[in-house]
């Protein structure tokens, strides 16, 4: 199976030390105000919902994260561009909603085919690990399943609970999909075996749109457009609460309980800690950014200085450190699901600890180490070919 690449924060992990949760402006003008989705070097792709928000957009905008600096990444799209996510190939997939079909753009944005069509209001989309494509249906509130070469399958889910749905995510360890509806504020579980449930519902606040969901390790993160608001939800206790936004339409930054956003739509995080909402802002979008979302300052990379190398790897990872006596250090590998991965005790060399890979399969895997001091315990991410 080729890789995928998704990213997970595994959050029992890692040490945790108190921390103000921000909002800042990452670009105050910038053309994206839609759904994003991250590729294996971190940059950020966020669609364009059209000039004015006039939802005619055909444009996907390429950002890089550390700098801010942004481009276009492909134009000419079947309008309106909605959901986002990338295959194994690491090719990005893009929904057109009025044009009603599913798009494969190349990883270097030079080349797009239409893959798929005739979906009535063609929204978000997913892709699982056998590279099957899932599409919410908005106007026959259905989820459609399309095979990697967008060839239709079948409707995994169709009718209430389920109404004009706008969002969709999915959870590999449980082969669960969520929906989040549009018009009635709730967010409904389709498990494996196609059973539908209410599984959240934001109506406690007053919300009665939910749009793009998404799911960082424990929590689910839901965007309200309308009401200018993001909220969560416990994926363990199903708890929903009020995230960020006032509801005020405006762009105030600073601490999370008072800043503003206006119409958050697309949101996204490679960590679950810094979390991207992309918004419309007269006539243009704004990418904002919410730090310490779980309150967590990752200070391991101050004392032992990890480095690991070559990522992606193969056969081999190595761990290099700052540290005297390697033999202290306990490592420990998971999958993306959390799930610990037992590998052949590593080569101590002089600087490094060398890890055999070679018996894990393609995919994105955590190295979680410490030094014996819970205080600096570190997790580091990588790619095994």
């Amino acid at each position: 199976m080729k890789k995928r690449i998704i990213y997970f924060t595994i959050c029992c992990l890692i040490a945790v030390s108190a921390q103000a949760q921000t909002v800042s402006t990452l670009i105050e003008e910038f053309p994206g105000d839609g759904e994003m989705s991250f590729d294996s070097n971190g940059d950020i792709y966020v669609n364009d919902s059209g000039e004015n928000g006039n939802l005619d957009g055909k444009s996907v905008w390429k950002v890089i994260r550390s700098t801010g600096d942004f481009s276009m990444f492909i134009n000419d799209l079947p309008i309106w561009v909605v959901g986002s996510a990338f295959d194994l190939n690491e090719n990005l997939l893009v929904t057109g909603w009025s044009a009603g079909t599913i798009s494969r753009i190349s990883p270097d944005g030079s080349s797009a085919n239409t893959i798929s069509n005739g979906i009535d209001g063609a929204g978000s989309l997913e892709v699982d690990e056998l590279g099957n494509i899932y599409v919410v249906e908005y106007n026959s509130s259905r989820v459609l399943k399309f095979d990697s070469n967008g060839d239709f399958i079948e409707s995994i889910a169709t009718g209430a609970p389920i109404q004009n749905p706008a969002g969709l995510a999915y959870v590999q360890s449980t082969g669960s999909f969520y929906v989040s509806n549009w018009t009635n504020g709730d967010i409904v579980e389709i498990d494996a075996d196609g059973n539908m449930s209410v599984f959240a519902s934001l109506e406690f606040d007053g919300v009665l749109s939910v749009g793009p969901i998404k799911i960082f390790g424990n929590y689910m993160y839901a965007t309200s457009p309308q009401y200018h608001k993001i909220y969560r939800v416990d994926m363990t206790t199903q708890e929903v609460s009020h995230f960020a936004g006032t509801g005020v339409a405006s762009n105030i930054d600073g601490d999370i309980n008072s800043a503003t956003f206006n119409t958050p739509t697309g949101i996204g995080s490679l960590d679950g800690n810094t979390i991207y909402i992309a918004e419309t802002f007269q006539g243009t979008g704004r990418l904002r950014v919410i730090e310490d979302v779980l309150g967590i300052e990752n200070i391991a990379s101050k004392k032992l200085k990890p480095i690991i190398y070559p990522n992606p790897t193969v056969n081999t990872l190595s761990l290099k450190l700052n540290a005297t006596d390697l033999a202290s250090i306990d490592v420990a590998f998971f999958d993306i699901i959390g799930q610990r991965i037992e590998i052949p005790k590593p080569k101590i060399q002089f600087d490094r600890l060398e890890f055999d890979t070679s018996s894990l399969s393609r995919g994105v895997y955590f190295l979680q180490l410490n030094n014996g001091n819970p205080t600096f315990i570190n997790i580091l991410t990588f790619i095994k070919e």
